[in-house]
């Protein structure tokens, strides 16, 4: 499942942030983490109001994430600059380990955060630029609701047209907040997906690491 979020993740960073009005004027708190917070602040934090049982933050390119079948990576191109994906995990008791969610609004949701590529500034590494809830359709209404209580009216609100999973085509609702550096998306569904998202995004960061990741894709490699 966390897999097949990535094309709603990957849709929201790229919406870009139009210049209206400031209704975001600062970092993000969202759950108790903020945009901006290092990943090891992110792992002490945990899952506030977790079910039972061992939860731990594991990233993208980790031994347990792997051997438990839940590492879950960023598109190649931020990959290869050296994003990290991240999310909780908890284990069942039985040995089992399963998405840990959080909940927001009446229901509980799976978190996924990426952060940017380790510096030698420590202003710069590894912090937090997006984190994402996956959520299903359902819920569109409850989190919308939460999320006009918080930020008021929303600046964008569409209906865009996809296919399901199935195929099938059918409309969406997409609700938007932008300030000058960050910005809230909430989709009901993905595009051939059959659940939808809500994306808190440092856009400034997001836009400099595509564009280094682009440069990188176009840049020659050495000659052995």
């Amino acid at each position: 499942m966390l897999r097949l979020i990535l094309p709603l993740v990957l849709a929201a960073s790229l919406l870009g942030a139009p210049a209206r009005a400031d209704v975001l004027r600062g970092p993000i708190v969202f759950l108790g983490f903020t945009l901006g917070d290092t990943l090891e602040e992110v792992r002490r934090k945990g899952v506030p109001d977790s079910e039972p049982g061992d939860v731990r933050l594991v990233c993208s390119g980790d031994r347990l994430a792997r051997e438990t079948g839940q590492e879950m990576g960023p598109p190649d191109d931020l990959r290869k600059v050296g994003v990290k994906a991240c999310h909780f995990i908890r284990n069942t008791g039985s040995g089992q380990w399963q998405p840990a969610r959080f909940k927001f609004g009446r229901h509980k949701h799976t978190s996924l955060f990426y952060f940017t590529p380790k510096a030698n500034d420590p202003a710069l590494s590894e912090r937090l630029y997006l984190m994402a809830l996956i959520v299903e359709p359902t819920t569109f209404d409850d989190l919308a609701a939460s999320l006009r209580k918080q930020y008021g009216k929303p600046e964008d609100e569409i209906v865009r047209s996809i296919r399901t999973k199935s195929g099938t085509p059918r409309e969406v609702k997409m609700i938007a907040w932008y300030g000058p550096r960050y910005a809230i998306h909430l989709q009901e569904q993905g595009d051939e997906l059959d659940v939808g998202g809500v994306t808190y995004i440092d856009h400034q960061t997001n836009s400099a690491l595509r564009r280094l990741a682009k440069a990188a894709a176009t840049t020659p490699s050495p000659r052995p």
